[in-house]
């Protein structure tokens, strides 16, 4: 192999590189934006009207990470979806809406990657 050979093989490379990554960063906003939706409609609201837990879903990019979280309720997350102790000795009932968004995002995510190299 000549060295422009070697020189347009590397910048193929680069391209195809490129091109997956940046499919890979628009599959990640297109899930977190998935995933909030999802949050927002599935999680707990007081009452009809109420609601500002379920509306303070959001997603950052951090690092070269989509995080998705609850803004201004955040301590909320952990007590609802999993139960808590009351004072009285009892339990308060477990509304599970984050692990079901969660393993949705995982799949839509892996099938979006998929998609992304399929196509690039």
């Amino acid at each position: 192999m000549t060295i422009r050979g070697e020189i347009d093989l590397k910048e193929i490379l680069n391209d195809y590189s490129d091109e997956i990554k940046q499919g890979i960063k628009k599959s990640q906003q297109a899930v977190a934006d998935d995933t909030v939706n999802e949050l927002k409609a599935s999680s707990p609201k007081r009452a009809a009207g109420g609601g500002a837990y379920a509306g303070d879903w959001t997603s950052t990019y951090q690092r070269g990470v989509m995080i998705v979280h609850n803004a201004k309720h955040y301590q909320l997350t952990h007590l609802l979806e999993f139960g808590h102790a009351t004072r009285d000795g009892g339990r308060t009932r477990a509304y599970p809406h984050i692990k079901p968004a969660s393993n949705d995002a995982a799949k839509e995510f892996e099938d979006k990657i998929k998609d992304v190299i399929n196509h690039a």
